[in-house]
């Protein structure tokens, strides 16, 4: 069918567009002027063989998201989003730009108090340590009482 228009054939062979295009992606049909194969995407090794300076950037951006979820900070947070931000404008994704910045404003608006009435620990954490406590208190007293004995 080389060089005869999609919605032609369709109606030459009594199937509606959608169909033969359906059939078409299913099939792996291709204009005879394409490229018979795109080149296969690259693993995240591969790139990093090709271009070592990726490692760093990987690792950079591992580490941010590392202490994001693990030791949050709201000035880490914004910084982050900022950079997120900055970076979807431009690479031209102008609403995810928009959302980012949704974000640091938010967490401008909130400031240091965030910071200021966080804990470094939950109080479940807390409830833990003096559970652990009481345990090891427990347990360092009866092997006082064994060495005395």
């Amino acid at each position: 069918m080389s060089g005869i228009s999609a919605p032609v054939v369709a109606k030459r062979h009594g199937l509606s567009l959608r169909s033969m295009r359906r059939r078409a992606l299913a099939e792996g049909w291709r204009r005879s002027d394409a490229a018979a194969e795109t080149p296969a995407a690259w693993s995240r090794a591969e790139a990093v063989d090709e271009f070592p300076e990726l490692g760093a950037i990987d690792l950079a951006r591992s580490n941010d998201r590392f202490y994001l979820m693990f030791a949050p900070d709201p000035r880490e947070l914004r910084r982050y989003a900022f950079a997120q931000a900055a970076e979807a404008a431009v690479m031209a994704h102008p609403a995810e730009a928009v959302v980012w910045m949704r974000l640091v404003n938010q967490l401008d608006r909130s400031g240091d108090r965030i910071a200021r009435e966080s804990r470094p620990f939950d109080p479940a954490d807390y409830m833990r340590a003096s559970y652990l406590k009481e345990q090891g208190d427990g347990f360092e007293a009866e092997n006082a009482a064994a060495a005395a004995r």
